[in-house]
């Protein structure tokens, strides 16, 4: 058995690196990334878990709404 889990959260690699970066394009970047994956996932039809945090779930609800509450068999 594989268990997959992913952590959603606003992009902030070059903020990291002291590179200016607003919270806008760090949402941007991971909503697209999140797009992607549950592409992905329901293409395959493919069971996983997601944690995000609170800054994204503002910035991002849709996205939690789609990652959260699917049970697929």
């Amino acid at each position: 058995m594989i268990l997959l889990s992913f952590d959603t959260e606003e992009f902030d690699g070059p903020r990291e690196h002291g590179v200016e970066y607003s919270l806008e394009e760090g949402i941007k970047v991971s909503v697209e990334g999140t797009n992607r994956i549950l592409d992905v996932l329901k293409t395959n039809n493919v069971c996983s878990t997601f944690f995000c945090t609170a800054n994204f779930a503002e910035n991002a609800p849709r996205q939690c709404r789609e990652s959260s509450g699917k049970v697929m068999k």
